[in-house]
């Protein structure tokens, strides 16, 4: 779902300006050799065949570097590699440091239960569907508020958000039972519904598909950063942070939510809407960008309904439904898996613990995400990491030793991680325009179902079972079935290849 913008004025379709190599931001190996265009060359796109409105090329087919001609634009050599980074330097660190608070918002919860539940007399299942309840406003809102975001722009868009979803994630501070909890997360989902799948649409503006999976990576690194950052400085506050006679776990979420509010500012004079408006990009940059991006999205428009209606949009939700019942079933418990493996290890102890697994979450997220780019594969690189996490936990369960299934829980969320950008590349792959606000919002909402459901079936389980292995196991199921459902997507895409492999292209495979 890629949300192109059309060419500027001056953009030409000429064979001899074609895009050259994408592979420079960040990490790519320079082309070794170009070749002159010859007169009967074809564009690099040319090798795509013709689609029906609205579809796609390949689900698991995108385009790696390659090595050919340079853009010239408006009499002007463009250095693409200079122009992703340029790009990815101007945005990527602000919408991370979002992205990062907003997470964290969403999350902290899970630390706060060491202490909360005991103090408002919470079950596991009372705790699972507190955490749960967040993603029925963050699904009842997602895709009306990507509508509005297709209109408002993103600038403005995301500071009314950010005002909202800082004032609900503070709430939680000044509220006394289960009722109060479940309408703060709602409302907190309902503020943050807009926000990723914007972002996720507002990317697909500035890269193409070569060093999209790589963009999205770094944006995504604020998952496993929130909670590096995050674990410990939340275990420190509900540790030791009372203050003003609010327990110390009510102090963290005013702590942690206000700034959000703050940073709305921020994203309003920090951010530029689209390629067209970005007075910091020459005017030759501007063109060899839409060049790109016109190229990407040719025969893939489609209507903000008309996504709502592709069938590859409810195959991609099950798909993420899979993964995300994973990541928000361990995630959410992973303080308290570890505190009932380890029942005399302080607070802080635990949340060094959390951190530490997902900075190796961090480095697969990034590495992974690289190697995909450098493959110009997807389905092969999203289905490794959910069907290795499902083997791990699965076996770590069987083996019933509290130091290996602690093992499993760490190894099986660095898997979730690392195949989140995959996912996301493989989703932006198939509209463009209103249709990609439609497409990404439905699939998410689908999704978001599954991930309320992950932490409340986690909670519920457990207290039926009296323990976390039944709910472990559930959790290895629906990484398994994500795992089989992305090589059944390959196998789909493939049938109608139009892209050839990456060393015919001109990447070098084993870098």
């Amino acid at each position: 779902m890629r949300c192109a913008s059309p060419a500027p004025p001056g953009a030409t379709s000429n064979a001899s300006t074609t895009a050259c190599s994408n592979g420079d931001w960040p990490g790519y190996r320079s082309p070794r050799a170009r070749r002159p265009a010859a007169p009967d060359d074809h564009p690099v796109d040319a090798h795509v065949m013709p689609q029906r409105p609205g579809e796609a090329a390949g689900i698991d087919q995108v385009q790696p570097p390659q090595e050919t001609p340079p853009v010239i634009a408006v009499g002007h050599h463009v250095d693409e590699g200079l122009l992703w980074r340029r790009i990815g330097r101007r945005l990527l660190p602000l919408l991370l440091v979002l992205y990062v608070v907003a997470f964290l918002d969403r999350v902290n919860i899970a630390t706060a239960a060491l202490r909360m539940n005991a103090d408002l007399g919470l079950s596991a299942s009372t705790y699972g569907l507190i955490s749960g309840s967040f993603f029925l406003g963050y699904v009842a809102f997602q895709v009306p508020a990507n509508w509005v975001f297709h209109r408002m722009g993103i600038r403005r868009w995301l500071a009314v958000l950010l005002t909202g979803w800082g004032l609900f994630a503070a709430a939680p501070a000044f509220v006394d039972d289960a009722a109060g909890l479940i309408i703060t997360r709602i409302g907190l989902g309902v503020a943050e519904a807009g926000f990723y799948p914007a972002v996720v649409c507002y990317l697909g503006r500035w890269f193409p598909p070569a060093v999209r999976a790589r963009a999205l990576a770094v944006f995504l690194l604020a998952i496993p950063i929130a909670n590096i950052v995050g674990m410990p400085v939340s275990s420190l506050l509900v540790a030791h942070g009372a203050l003003g006679g609010l327990a110390g776990w009510r102090v963290m979420f005013l702590a942690e939510g206000l700034p959000a509010a703050v940073l709305a500012l921020v994203a309003l004079r920090g951010l530029t809407d689209s390629p067209e408006h970005a007075d910091w990009l020459s005017a030759a940059e501007k063109t060899a960008l839409a060049r790109h991006l016109v190229a990407d999205s040719a025969g893939r428009g489609a209507s903000f309904a008309a996504a709502l209606t592709d069938r590859r949009m409810y195959t991609l939700a099950a798909i993420n439904a899979g993964l995300y019942f994973a990541q928000f079933g361990v995630q959410f418990f992973v303080p308290l898996i570890l505190t009932t493996l380890y029942p005399h290890a302080s607070i802080t102890m635990i949340g060094g613990l959390g951190a530490a697994c997902f900075t190796a979450a961090a480095v697969a997220m990034l590495g992974w995400g690289r190697r995909s780019d450098r493959r110009g594969e997807r389905t092969t690189h999203l289905a490794a990491p959910a069907l290795t996490g499902a083997a791990v936990m699965g076996g770590a369960v069987a083996c019933g030793s509290p130091l290996l299934l602690a093992l499993g829980v760490a190894i099986t969320t660095v898997c979730v991680l690392a195949a989140i950008p995959i996912l996301c590349s493989i989703t932006t792959a198939c509209w463009t325009g209103a249709a990609a606000a439609g497409g990404i919002a439905a699939v998410n909402s689908i999704a978001s179902i599954a991930s309320g459901l992950g932490p409340y079936v986690t909670g519920f389980v457990t207290d039926a079972t009296g323990g976390y292995d039944t709910a472990l196991l559930l959790i290895a199921a629906a990484l398994a079935g994500t795992g089989l459902g992305a090589l059944a997507l390959g196998r789909k895409g493939s049938s109608g290849a139009t892209c050839r492999n990456p060393a015919q292209l001109g990447a070098d495979p084993a870098t």
